[in-house]
């Protein structure tokens, strides 16, 4: 019995260290990937032509009933823009439409009914949402992914019952204001 015992602790121990080290991995590899845009801001500064920026596309999906009588059970949000830097942060501020909210022809995604959504991507992997649109409420997301491919994702939980999983697509730009000029998205 004690033999066993002392084989299951260690099995769990290991187990324990196995996840424990696969979570440190992951938050290097999103902290690794978010330096690959830091740096690219820093090489050349928005202060004139051919400045650096990210370009940013930002979708949710939201679970707002699991019910499965109700519809509709959830929306989905969309927005694009541009971060910068905030010290070795991402920061960028969105403007995103929803498929709830309907224009008064009917169309999904009405733009005359947005919310402001800011959004910081820390030098470390942390990434919080903060809803400008209701109250500045604050949340992080867990279970961050990152992708090489440009993909950050992960999940903002409103308490127990309304989970949404958000993805920000990246994407290195160079900017050319006498040629572009410096446009607010997504007019």
């Amino acid at each position: 019995m004690k033999k066993s015992f002392s084989a299951s602790l260690r099995l769990i121990l290991a187990i324990i260290f196995i996840i424990a080290n696969n979570i440190y991995l992951e938050a290097q590899t999103c902290s690794t990937f978010i330096k690959t845009f830091t740096d690219w801001v820093k090489q050349k500064p928005c202060l004139d032509e051919g400045c650096h920026t990210v370009g940013a596309k930002f979708s949710g999906v939201t679970i707002k009933d699991k019910n499965v009588d109700n519809y509709p059970w959830g929306f989905i949000y969309c927005a694009e823009g541009r971060m910068g830097l905030h010290g070795n942060d991402l920061q960028g501020r969105f403007t995103a439409v929803f498929s709830d909210r309907k224009a008064s022809d009917g169309k999904r995604f009405d733009p005359k009914k947005p919310d402001l959504i800011d959004v910081t991507i820390y030098a470390d992997g942390r990434v919080q949402i903060m809803l400008r649109s209701w109250g500045d409420a604050v949340f992080w997301l867990q279970d961050v992914r990152c992708s090489n491919d440009g993909f950050l994702s992960g999940i903002i939980r409103e308490g127990t019952t309304r989970p949404s999983m958000i993805t920000i697509a990246l994407r290195k730009e160079t900017m050319h204001p006498s040629r572009d000029g410096f446009r607010d998205w997504p007019n």
